[in-house]
């Protein structure tokens, strides 16, 4: 299907980091570069930025589809009003509000379970419903989804499943308000190698967790060692494969603490 933007009017790198499939690293990428940049372009630049968004969610983050595709939506329609023509985000578009108006379905369905003692249920379906509340954030949604993963931590066969599932129960308590229970399962998240590049991502959501705790106690030195220590996990991993969510890291990071004013830190973060 024809991306919904011109590639020509896109910076040259940022047209490789599509072709590359490395749409997490352009997503990023043209975010900062429709805040400077002005009509024409500025439409492409947002249709470009949808388009990844979208299309790292159905690649790597299936379970953020609905969530990615409203995100992408809300794109093309600024980028419509930036001048964009209309029929070079139409079918792309379409496709979008398609799977999304699918994958909505089928989180209605598996909402429905909640009612029901897990310990009925199949392992796909408590994996589902488990991914869906996290998905829907908050804390009274991650304290359901807890002890579901806990329950697939204890019957997954597959050790690499397993210890999976401890790691999204960690996070799951950590977002719950539950941090001491969590932080022995966020740790072991850093240090222990995972199989899928799924489970890579959520050692870095557990990074950015363990990070968080360092810098709300504005302790630079605690901050600036646990960074390299998570730093030097992703490059042990897969570097060229995790070097998006190492960006994704490195930004997460200096933003929260821009918000808590340790200048200090976003400079040492930034060289």
């Amino acid at each position: 299907m024809k991306r919904p933007f011109d590639p020509a009017q896109l910076p040259p790198e940022l047209r490789a980091a599509i072709d590359q499939g490395l749409h997490l690293t352009a997503a990023l990428e043209l975010h900062d570069a429709a805040a400077e940049a002005e009509a024409p372009q500025l439409g492409h630049l947002l249709a470009a930025e949808g388009y990844c968004v979208f299309e790292e969610g159905l690649e790597f983050m299936v379970h953020e589809v609905v969530e990615r595709g409203h995100r992408a939506l809300e794109l093309f329609k600024r980028a419509r009003k930036a001048g964009l023509p209309a029929e070079l985000v139409k079918a792309y578009r379409s496709k979008v509000q398609r799977l999304v108006k699918k994958e909505e379905a089928r989180e209605a369905k598996v909402m429905a379970l909640l009612g029901q003692d897990p310990e009925t249920l199949d392992l796909d379906s408590v994996k589902s419903l488990a991914y869906l509340l996290d998905d829907r954030d908050g804390a009274r949604n991650r304290a359901l989804s807890a002890p579901l993963w806990s329950l697939l931590a204890e019957r997954q066969p597959k050790p690499v499943d397993a210890g999976f599932a401890r790691c999204r129960l960690g996070l799951a308590l950590w977002h719950a308000g539950q941090r001491e229970q969590a932080r022995p399962l966020l740790e072991a998240m850093v240090r222990q190698e995972f199989e899928t590049y799924d489970a890579e991502g959520s050692m870095l959501l557990a990074g950015y967790c363990i990070l968080e705790e360092a810098l709300e106690r504005d302790d630079p030195d605690e901050i600036l060692t646990t960074w390299r220590r998570l730093d030097q996990a992703v490059r042990a991993r897969s570097p060229e494969r995790l070097f998006p969510y190492a960006i994704k890291l490195r930004i997460r990071v200096r933003g929260i603490a821009r918000r808590l004013g340790l200048s200090e830190i976003v400079e040492r973060l930034t060289t």
